[in-house]
C-alpha cells in the first residue's frame, strides 16, 4: 500500500533512514516531531503487511520569485529486498499526484548521484530529464 507517512510510522522510518544515510543521523524524536509539524515536507510509504519498506521525500517550494509552485524530491529509499518490484515508482507517482492536488504543484526536481545509474532509469522513466543546473554546497 502507498499512503502519506504518520507519526506512527517513526520508529519504522526510523530503522529505515539508519539503512540509508547511517545510525545516529536523526533520532526518533525529530522524526516524530517533524512527521507532526514540517508542513512543506511530504512523506510518502509504501507499507507491506504492516511493514514500511520505503519512502520517499519531497519539498514543497512556494516563493514570491515564481508564479508557479514546484517541489524538490529528496531522498528516495526501498529496502534490498523490495527493490525491482515497483515500489519506487509507485511512491514518486503518489507523490506527484498529492502534490499537484494539494498543492497546484506543476514541476518537480531531484538530484541523484552521477553514477547513479539505476535510478537515472527510474528518473527517466517517470518523465524526468537531465538539466543543466549545477549543484553547489557550502558547509560551516
Amino acid at each position: 500500500m502507498i499512503r502519506l507517512a504518520t507519526p506512527l510510522d517513526a520508529q519504522q522510518l526510523l530503522l529505515l533512514n539508519e539503512e540509508f544515510n547511517g545510525k545516529g543521523v536523526v533520532t526518533l524524536d525529530i522524526i516524530k516531531e517533524r512527521l507532526e509539524n514540517n508542513k512543506c515536507e511530504i512523506i510518502v510509504v509504501s507499507e507491506e503487511n504492516g511493514v514500511v519498506v520505503g519512502f520517499v521525500c519531497a519539498q514543497v517550494m512556494i516563493s514570491f520569485c515564481y508564479s508557479k509552485t514546484y517541489a524538490g524530491i529528496t531522498e528516495v529509499f526501498v529496502t534490498k529486498e523490495h527493490r525491482r518490484k515497483g515500489y519506487a515508482s509507485k511512491m514518486i507517482e503518489f507523490m506527484h499526484a498529492y502534490c499537484k492536488e494539494n498543492f497546484c504543484v506543476e514541476n518537480f526536481q531531484l538530484f541523484t548521484g552521477r553514477n547513479n545509474r539505476k535510478a537515472k532509469r527510474l528518473y527517466k522513466s517517470l518523465g524526468y530529464r537531465r538539466d543543466s543546473a549545477t549543484l553547489m554546497r557550502k558547509s560551516k
